[in-house]
């Protein structure tokens, strides 16, 4: 069989402008950086971020986000220039902007689109994101599609918001004739760090609620790559998962700031004064790869499916990305060493 590469992910915001200001959003501010990144830079960092794919023997992609990436001008230069550089590329978008830039989108070669829908109905979507956007941002994925571009639905289960919408979730996604629909934990961090959190067990019930729905879904499939979904146990199967975050994942800020993901708020450098592989060697994300993940983790009978959960979570609860997953219900049959 020939070999099967891994890829390896680079979230790179190109502004931090936004036009939306969400409940939720991992940001502090919504307002352009005063100094973010130039084409020239972003050019440069292709280039870099190809050549280092290929030393860790992965394919390269890069997802443009924010902020709002539609509201960077030049756009589709940097869309276009990134596939020159045999690099795969991707777009994050609110989708409020995306019924007039649709075309304009398949023009630059852009073939996968994920819109954020934090709401299966206007009441919800609206109270997280703003008055009249559900509409909006629902005509611009009805553009997309119709561009020929594939459209993928990411949602943030958010209690007292739209934690009740499961069912109401896979009916819009199937309505919409849209391939994957994909639901995130909230990361308390950023203006969500004052929001209401599940708990492991309301996580576990909405779980199981996914799998229920998935399964009778005709149109649209779940895509977990949240960690800790592997762990709903209605699947009957095991969903191999492993951490991005120090694996093959790195996010890049608008300004140059690096970090191992954004919703892991912890920088690990610029991109402005270091290279790519110098930032790979950052103790944060040696540690992350090491994955001597602490707590109930360390003698869990699920860590070789979960490899711990969501280091994110960790970090965000406990200022340590190697404490256990806060957000777990289950509980392993022997308890750990140092316990």
């Amino acid at each position: 069989m020939p070999h099967e590469r891994d890829i390896f992910h680079l979230q790179l915001s190109v502004t931090n402008a936004c036009n939306l200001q969400c409940v939720h959003c991992y940001r502090e501010e919504t307002k352009a950086f005063r100094d973010e990144l130039s084409v020239e830079e972003m050019i440069a960092l292709f280039q870099d971020f190809k050549a280092f794919s290929e030393r860790l023997d992965m394919d390269g992609v890069v997802t443009f986000g924010g902020g709002e990436p539609l509201l960077r001008r030049d756009l589709g230069l940097l869309a276009k220039v990134a596939h020159s550089a045999g690099l795969g590329v991707r777009v994050i978008s609110n989708g409020v902007l995306s019924a007039k830039q649709a075309e304009n989108l398949a023009d630059w070669g852009i073939r996968l689109v994920q819109i954020s829908v934090d709401g299966a109905t206007a009441e919800v979507h609206d109270r997280v994101r703003g008055q009249g956007m559900f509409d909006r941002t629902m005509e611009g994925i009805r553009h997309l599609v119709a561009a020929g571009i594939t459209v993928n639905l990411k949602a943030t289960l958010m209690k007292g918001y739209n934690d009740h919408q499961i069912p109401e979730f896979f009916a819009l996604a199937n309505a919409a004739k849209v391939p994957v629909l994909s639901f995130g934990r909230l990361i308390p961090i950023g203006a969500g760090a004052d929001l209401m959190r599940l708990t492991p067990e309301e996580y576990r019930h909405i779980y199981d609620q996914i799998s229920e729905e998935a399964m009778r879904s005709p149109e649209t499939r779940v895509e977990f790559r949240e960690p800790g979904f592997d762990r709903s146990m209605a699947w009957g199967r095991k969903q191999d998962f492993r951490s991005s975050e120090g694996n093959r994942h790195l996010a890049i800020d608008a300004d140059g700031t690096v970090y191992s993901s954004r919703r892991m708020g912890e920088k690990i450098g610029n991109i402005r004064r270091s290279s790519l592989d110098e930032l790979w060697q950052h103790p944060l994300l040696v540690t992350l790869r090491e994955g001597q993940v602490k707590g109930k983790c360390q003698s869990c009978e699920l860590y070789a499916v979960c490899k711990g959960g969501s280091r994110a979570a960790a970090f965000a609860s406990t200022a340590d990305p190697l404490a256990e997953d806060p957000d777990c219900w289950f509980s392993p049959a022997r308890l750990p060493v140092n316990a």
